[in-house]
């Protein structure tokens, strides 16, 4: 607080003015909350909004988690997940064990309880709510979805696929070809391109997926959500915004984000104006998807749609990328494996790859 007399005022035109050390003064002050609201504001943005559907935990729950009263198997020198696993499932094959990884602990069950599990609803077992927990979520935004969201990728993303099956595989094909063709790769990083122009053809339909802009945002959004996941692990709770905050892959995915949705705009406005002609046919991509599939005209909302193509776009980069790059050493590893693959897949016939067609691939599916 500033103390000043009022007889130091000086009037002039009928208006006081203020000496210049008062006037230094509040402009210091001035200036120093601006700093502080500023600085305020862009820590808050380490805290994303958590899904509403969630189940809410007690508020100490993130100091006193709850504990499993089962045995703890503790990893080796030297050694890795693969061989811990084995070794515990060995020590333990037919009751609960667990294993140290964050967020304190996994409980891994027997396969006797595959069945319960498969089958158990959403209310005692959340899938998205134990992935959003264990990847950081609040911080990464990893699974962040709303339930409008994850029901309508449970619902209807499968009946999309069937719907563009060739076109999936014409890029497919030209994406393979494109990014691998017939020379010596890394092998991953070609892989993650491969999937991510597969995927976005199908989720924001041709124009955009052909766009490198908007290709190189989503995977920059996601692979900076990704990279920071094994950093926060290192620290506790309390400690994590704070980290969050300072990670440049998570402060960089605000700018990716701007200008992903620079490039989405333009092509929800485009399809919704399209909409309005009698004579308009469904697209079959995701953008029209959450267009009909949503309540209240959120579908409409470029940053609904935005939230929605980051998200699954996440969700099918490097989960299905590491899976085919793993699918396709282990084809090299076993390659006796490769033409009874390639046989079953030709008896087939010329058919569609809809899912009907590819459960039909027993062999395939068991090599996966």
């Amino acid at each position: 607080m500033f103390l000043f007399n009022v007889n130091d005022f000086k009037y002039h035109t009928g208006e006081a003015v203020f000496p210049p050390s008062v006037a230094v003064g509040i402009t210091v002050v001035s200036l120093t909350l601006a700093f502080i609201y500023s600085l305020l504001h862009d820590f808050a943005q380490t805290f994303l909004k958590k899904p509403e559907h969630f189940v809410r935990e007690r508020a100490l729950s993130a100091i006193r988690k709850p504990k499993a009263q089962v045995p703890l198997v503790e990893p080796l020198d030297g050694g890795d997940y693969r061989e811990l696993l084995a070794r515990g499932s060995k020590m333990y094959p037919n009751t609960p064990y667990e294993i140290p990884h964050y967020p304190g602990e996994i409980v891994i069950l027997p396969n006797k309880f595959v069945e319960e599990i498969r089958s158990a609803p959403e209310f005692k077992l959340k899938f998205q709510q134990g992935s959003y927990d264990m990847l950081v979520g609040t911080h990464t935004g990893i699974t962040g979805h709303d339930l409008a969201m994850e029901n309508l990728i449970r619902r209807d993303v499968g009946r999309l696929l069937d719907r563009v099956y060739t076109v999936f595989d014409d890029e497919a094909l030209k994406a393979i070809t494109d990014q691998i063709g017939s020379c010596e790769v890394i092998l991953l990083p070609e892989v993650v391109r491969i999937i991510i122009k597969i995927s976005q053809r199908v989720f924001v339909g041709e124009e955009l997926c052909q766009d490198q802009r908007w290709l190189k945002t989503i995977t920059d959004c996601t692979s900076g959500a990704f990279g920071s996941i094994t950093i926060l692990w290192q620290y506790k709770w309390i400690m994590r915004p704070l980290v969050a905050w300072q990670l440049p892959g998570l402060r960089a995915i605000h700018k990716h984000r701007a200008d992903a949705r620079k490039l989405l705009k333009p092509v929800v406005e485009k399809r919704l104006e399209a909409m309005e002609n009698t004579s308009f046919k469904l697209l079959p991509d995701l953008i029209q998807l959450i267009i009909n599939g949503t309540k209240d005209g959120k579908g409409r909302s470029v940053d609904y749609q935005l939230n929605a193509q980051i998200g699954t776009g996440r969700a099918a980069l490097f989960t299905t990328g590491l899976t085919v790059f793993h699918l396709l050493y282990d084809l090299m590893i076993h390659p006796e494996y490769v033409e009874p693959i390639r046989q079953e897949i030709l008896a087939l016939g010329d058919v569609p790859f809809n899912k009907v067609n590819v459960a039909k691939l027993v062999k395939m599916d068991s090599f996966i």
